[in-house]
């Protein structure tokens, strides 16, 4: 899947000379320039009618534009939405990576490789106009040319793992030269790292593009995390602080905190952090239906395999297994101290380290190692195929 966001460059020769570092072109590189048209852009904003306020984005001359809910009255929400383009205002969707199947597909996949969450948003510009003002953003971003041409400019980093209260705009000539002066075209790719501004005009025609960008998980989200999961079982970390609380005892309870967490290793903390994390995570497979209304078909001969993007954590204790599993809530929302989860007796241990290490290759119950018969094999894989963790081949 990487070669299809880099391109045919080596991918070591990526992660060495680019990747966080400066931006890349490639010409006509892409194999993904028939995955978002600009009719599918249409059937978009036809099926989000009435939700169009929360899932497109209309930014004209530097000023964000609100779609109104319109209730009640004639005008539709995509009307609005058209009005607003053809005055040169920037369209961009919001929620792809969840709402269409083949780039949800192709955003698991990265994830895969990156961790963190991996979006994509299709931004459309009309002929002749600008797009957004120079900025930079605080994600790495592959942009893929899907239809039409624009001019880009994009100067170096300015800024390393920007947050977003870092953000800003530039002027141009505040900047200098930029490091790529070029016209994207479709099938061509261009890589930003996060905090290289750059901005982009369309030309004769309008320009399609998706942005697919990559969110990493940073450090002080981490800790940050860490501590609200450490709340729950951890009085001192929910004390109330009044004006007249006594700083003493909170510099005792602190320090003990403090104290406490530098004796946990950070691959503790990152485990514990990561089942949290995994359940914000949105399910978008969708084969999931179709599975579970045959699950309790499965043969020993069934062919199943992971749930693409399905991030599975196992926990033993007490003679038992607790399988944490992605797709608990939304994405977006904080992170979930007790996620949705199965509990095994400990002996399925070498089915379950079977299907955590098979990725997405299938399998068969009949071929899961471990000491289970070959009934129980089967009742198991049921189990796992009714809550989503896999799903038929």
């Amino acid at each position: 899947m990487l070669h299809k966001i880099i391109g045919s460059i080596d991918q070591e020769s990526f992660f060495n000379n680019y990747f966080e570092k400066k931006p890349l072109f490639q010409r006509a590189e892409s194999s993904l320039i028939n995955m978002f048209t600009l009719a599918d852009f249409d059937r978009y904003l036809i099926a989000g009618e009435g939700m169009l306020h929360n899932l497109v984005r209309i930014t004209k001359d530097g000023v964000a534009i609100t779609i109104p809910t319109y209730h009640g009255q004639a005008t539709t929400q995509r009307e609005f939405v058209l009005e607003a383009f053809k005055s040169g205002a920037t369209l961009k969707l919001e929620d792809l990576d969840n709402r269409h199947s083949d780039i949800a597909k192709i955003c698991k996949s990265l994830e895969d490789i990156f961790g963190g969450y991996v979006f994509a948003k299709p931004f459309l510009t009309g002929a002749n106009f600008p797009g957004l003002d120079t900025h930079f953003d605080t994600t790495e971003v592959f942009v893929v040319q899907l239809e039409g041409r624009k001019v880009w400019h994009v100067w170096d980093k300015v800024i390393d793992n920007p947050t977003l209260p870092l953000q800003q705009n530039f002027k141009d000539v505040d900047l200098g030269a930029p490091s790529i002066e070029v016209i994207l075209e479709p099938g061509d790719i261009l890589y930003i790292p996060a905090g290289a501004p750059h901005s982009a005009r369309c030309l004769d025609s309008h320009s399609l593009h998706m942005a697919i960008g990559l969110q990493p998980i940073k450090i002080f989200e981490v800790l940050e995390g860490y501590l609200r999961l450490m709340s729950e079982h951890i009085v001192e970390l929910r004390q109330n602080i009044y004006p007249f609380t006594e700083r003493d005892l909170l510099d005792k309870n602190t320090k003990l905190l403090l104290d406490r967490l530098k004796k946990v290793p950070f691959d503790v903390i990152k485990a514990d952090f990561d089942i949290a994390y995994s359940a914000t995570k949105h399910e978008t497979c969708d084969r999931r239906l179709e599975t579970l209304a045959a699950s309790h078909a499965i043969t020993e001969s069934t062919k199943l395999r992971l749930r693409q993007g399905v991030d599975i954590q196992a926990r033993t204790g007490d003679g038992s297994i607790s399988i944490y599993f992605s797709s608990t809530i939304s994405p977006g929302k904080p992170l979930v101290s007790r996620p949705s989860n199965v509990t095994l007796p400990d002996y399925c241990q070498g089915e379950i380290d079977y299907i955590c290490s098979s990725g997405l290759v299938c399998f068969t119950p009949s071929q899961l190692s471990g000491d289970l018969n070959l009934e129980s094999k089967v009742l198991l894989c049921q189990e796992l195929a009714n809550v989503g963790i896999l799903i038929l081949e």
